[in-house]
């Protein structure tokens, strides 16, 4: 049995059942029964008769109707060539150009305008985003009653920026909800990344509602050396935070970055290294700096700070490393190594001038055998992903 045809609303492709000669039932076929809302054409019952069904002009003119509306709604210029087939491949009449409405409400119109969400199922819709969306999601259509839920491949509710403006969207409608072809809309990853001791204003930029965020506060500075029997002691290494937050674009966030630890001098007796300067993202995440190195004299070893760098606010928060004590060997006076942190090695030990530590984060190494300063601990770092 041949599945019946859907009858139509208009029988806009004729032969028209008050053409003469045309039938209601399609000659030849079973399952297409008389009443079925079609016409249908029949040839002559021989050479001779002339009972066959005559093409009207108003069968061609509602067919070629049909086939302008296509060719127009692809935007084709009228030609001889292959127009049926140049629309069919355009697939404008699936393209609703860019969004209107709001980012969680957008907007478009279809050219012809479709009278019902049925006529849609199945359908490719496809757009350009006008607005990065903030969280879940439904389209409106122009002509069409309500809105039908964006979701994700699978029916996941659309999460902030899996619409990004500018970006196009391919979707299929289900008759539920309209399903995202794949989540190919994102943005390409942005990293900024602040070295430079002192505060900056970072502004979150369009469509952006989550970063990354990683700081690091500076080294300690090493202890100084004020006779050439003894030593002073490597600076501690800095904090260490980092976490993932939820962020509004425009909104304007504090970037601090610490300076390294001032070295310790041999000015007034000598001094110790001092504690290096923490680092910050707004009120989300912070790491302090590492204690500076104690400073030695004739016939001393100095001790090492016991202030070490802290991460705080972070969903992941670490310690920098401390610095040993300064250490003889025999006679023999050494320094102790920079102390280090996340990511970052200690300096060696020395004999003689101060290492400085490494950035970010890393304390210097003390003086040891010869009376000089030492040097200042390395600056602090933060790092904004999006």
């Amino acid at each position: 049995m041949v599945k019946p045809l859907i009858p139509p609303a208009v029988d806009v492709l004729g032969p028209y059942l008050t053409t003469p000669q045309s039938v209601s039932s399609r000659p030849g076929r079973t399952g297409d029964a008389a009443g079925d809302g079609f016409s249908w054409f029949r040839d002559c019952t021989d050479e001779n008769s002339e009972d066959g069904t005559p093409l009207g002009a108003e069968f061609l003119n509602n067919l070629k109707a049909q086939f302008i509306t296509l060719f127009q709604a692809a935007g084709l210029t009228f030609d001889a060539d292959e127009l049926l087939a140049l629309a069919i491949q355009s697939g404008r009449v699936n393209f609703g150009g860019t969004s209107a409405g709001t980012a969680n409400a957008p907007s478009i119109t279809l050219v012809p305008q479709p009278t019902d969400w049925s006529a849609l199922v199945g359908a490719d819709i496809n757009f350009v985003v006008g607005i990065t969306n903030t969280g879940p999601a439904a389209l409106a259509v122009s002509g069409l009653a309500g809105t039908k839920p964006i979701v994700r491949p699978g029916g996941a509710a659309l999460k902030a920026s899996d619409l990004v403006a500018g970006a196009v969207f391919r979707g299929m409608y289900d008759g539920t909800s309209i399903q995202m072809a794949g989540i190919t809309q994102s943005t390409p990853g942005s990293v900024d990344v602040y070295g430079v001791p002192g505060t900056t204003n970072w502004t979150v930029p369009d469509g952006v509602f989550k970063i990354r965020a990683r700081v690091w506060g500076a080294g300690g500075g090493g202890g100084s050396m004020i006779s050439a029997d003894g030593a002073g002691a490597g600076g501690n290494g800095g904090g260490y935070a980092e976490g993932v937050y939820s962020v509004t674009p425009g909104d304007v966030i504090a970037i601090v970055v610490g300076a390294g630890g001032a070295k310790g001098t041999v000015a007034g007796g000598g001094t110790n290294g001092l504690q290096g300067g923490t680092s910050s993202v707004g009120s989300l995440l912070s790491a302090t700096g590492g204690g500076g190195g104690g400073s030695g004299y004739a016939g001393y070893a100095a001790l090492a700070s016991v202030i070490k760098g802290v991460g705080t606010g972070g969903q992941i928060n670490l310690d920098g490393q401390v610095a040993a004590n300064a250490y003889v060997i025999g006679a023999v006076y050494m320094a102790s190594a920079g102390a280090g942190t996340y990511n970052t090695p200690g300096t060696a030990a020395s004999r003689g001038n101060s290492f400085k530590g490494q950035q970010p984060g890393g304390g210097s190494s003390g003086v040891a055998g010869i009376v000089t300063n030492a040097t200042d601990g390395a600056d602090g770092m933060v790092i904004i992903e999006y």
